[in-house]
């Protein structure tokens, strides 16, 4: 049926321009996909903040409306409106 096979050494080439503690440098891919990670979270917490300031103006700017919906307002001849 099917036969084993020996391992085959293809001559292994390592990094072109290791760095000088022998590590491999990272590759330029994996930093433009921290900076997008990041920028899109930047992002997010912008969007997030401007909904929670609408929605307390929101609130705010209908309690102030409320409060003077509320209180009767007197024309100067007398009559009440409200």
């Amino acid at each position: 049926m099917w036969k084993g096979r020996e391992p085959v050494d293809h001559g292994f080439v390592g990094p072109l321009n290791p760095s000088p503690d022998g590590r491999p440098k990272p590759k330029p891919w994996v930093w433009m996909k921290c900076t997008l990670l990041l920028c899109g979270v930047a992002l997010l917490t912008v969007y997030c903040a401007a909904r929670i300031e609408g929605i307390l103006r929101s609130r705010a700017a209908v309690k102030a409306f409320d409060t003077f919906d509320s209180v009767r307002t007197y024309l100067w001849w007398g009559y009440s409106v409200g």
